[in-house]
This record gives C-alpha cells, structure tokens and sequence, in this order.
C-alpha cells in the first residue's frame, strides 16, 4: 500500500493540472525501506508530449543523493495521464525503471482527477491501495 499524506496529494495533482496539456511527472520520496512518501519532487517532463513523460535525469540524481543523505530513497515516480483514466499505458509498463517502486498515475479524463498507484514488475501490473 502507498501512503502519502493528503497535502501531499494535492501538490501532485495541483503539478499534474498545471502541466496540461503535457502530461506531468515527479519523483516519491521516503523513509528507506517503506511506503510512506514524505516528499514529492514535481519535475518538467523533458518530453513535453501529452502521452509520454521524460523526468530530468538531473532531478532524478539530485533528488536520490538527497533523499540517501537523510536516510530515505527514492520510492516512486507519479505521472498524469491528461485525457485518460489513472491507469499505467503500454509504454509505462515496458518502461518502468524499478520493480521495487511505486508508480502513482492521476488521470485526468474526467471531471475529477483520479488517483491510483501500481505496482509493475516486468509485464505485471497489480493495483496497490492508496492511503492519505
């Protein structure tokens, strides 16, 4: 299960909704070892598309240094899908870099963003519960 607290949450979706009409994308960040994020970080998503997302390599790096600095890791990645429901594409799937991540996706197709989190290891997709 990801836990993330609600403020967090809504900074997610306040960067998903600001990225339209490219979708979004960020990095999870925690305790080392869990599945509490503590700390999102919104990246620019380097491929500018509405159907593909490509996280600065930079933030990536930096952000991993500074979450092994205080104890923590990364723990996942969240990206939006702008016209679409919540759930990981093809292409997320053959490109999901860490079996051991969480992979948070907001869709926003509908009138309300919708939020869920999977767990892909090589082509299988399981849907994890989301608590904030």
């Amino acid at each position: 299960m990801l836990e993330i607290p609600s403020s967090l949450l809504d900074q997610v979706i306040a960067h998903c909704r600001a990225a339209l009409p490219e979708e979004a994308c960020g990095l999870l960040v925690g305790p080392a070892g869990g599945d509490l994020v503590d700390e999102v970080v919104p990246a620019e998503n380097l491929a500018h598309l509405p159907t593909a997302y490509l996280l600065d390599p930079l933030v990536y790096l930096r952000s991993d240094l500074a979450a092994e600095a205080r104890g923590g890791a990364l723990l996942g990645v969240f990206h939006s899908h702008p016209s679409s429901e919540a759930r990981p594409s093809a292409t997320d799937i053959s490109e999901a870099p860490n079996p051991g991540w969480h992979y948070l996706v907001v869709g926003l197709g509908g009138p309300v963003p919708e939020v869920r989190s999977w767990r892909i290891v090589g082509d299988e997709v399981t849907e994890e519960p989301v608590s904030c």
